[in-house]
């Protein structure tokens, strides 16, 4: 399992990773939706996340998400005290602020169209390393 960052900007295959991954029989997984190693304000506040955002009702982070999901990746959202899709929302106790169970499961109430899809591949910032 390689486990490797991959958001809007870097492309559907992550320079190339997935692709390479696959052909060796290697399953990845992908961390970092909204930017890595925290939110990106760049991904976030771009205009073609925050548009398609707004016709469906969701912020930008679910869109990043679901586009990651629609891609075909296993994708995880950053297990720390911070998690919260872009908002601090954990306790110390580890109990979460009132939402954020609904913006975290918001990613299963829409899908993104094919334009949308090709709109997001076509970003090419924020990059990053896999």
């Amino acid at each position: 399992l390689d486990y490797y960052c991959l958001h809007p900007g870097m492309g559907r295959d992550a320079h190339g990773l997935r692709s390479y991954a696959a052909k060796r029989g290697v399953k990845t997984f992908a961390y970092g939706a909204i930017g890595e190693p925290g939110p990106s304000r760049e991904l976030l506040e771009g205009d073609v996340l925050r548009r398609i955002a707004a016709k469906y009702g969701v912020g930008p982070a679910q869109v990043a998400v679901r586009w990651n999901l629609q891609n075909g990746n296993a994708v995880s959202a950053r297990p720390t005290a911070e998690f919260g899709l872009g908002v601090s929302a954990c306790r110390a106790d580890g109990s979460c602020a009132s939402g954020l169970r609904d913006r975290a499961f918001a990613v299963a109430g829409f899908a993104l169209t094919k334009q949308e899809m090709r709109e997001i591949d076509a970003l090419t910032a924020p990059d990053a390393v896999p």
